[in-house]
């Protein structure tokens, strides 16, 4: 086995193991009360998340992303809206470079 793959795998098993004991934060009673985010908010909170970050950095009033989402499709939509800044971006930096 190649000597950076070997380094790669113990370098995620350290990670994976000190993160798998975690203390997970209940959020339950945070969010009782408040409208459920779906697949458009998670594509608006997707598509946001470069200014939503910077924003988060300096003010505890604004979050990356709702914690009160439904699930699956809040995730897919999120997952989308992340895809699309990723090739805007990546598609937009190849045109300047003139390939």
């Amino acid at each position: 086995m190649n000597k950076k793959v070997l380094m790669l795998l113990m370098l995620s098993v350290i990670v994976f193991t000190v993160t798998g004991c975690a203390d997970p934060v209940v959020v339950t009673e945070c969010v009782v009360g408040l409208p459920v985010a779906g697949f458009w908010s998670g594509l608006w909170h997707g598509l946001t998340l470069p200014w939503s970050f910077i924003g988060q950095l300096f003010s505890d009033n604004i979050a990356m992303w709702a914690v009160a989402n439904s699930g699956g499709w809040y995730n897919f939509g999120f997952f989308l809206g992340i895809s699309t800044i990723i090739t805007v971006s990546s598609k937009t930096t190849y045109a300047k470079k003139g390939k």
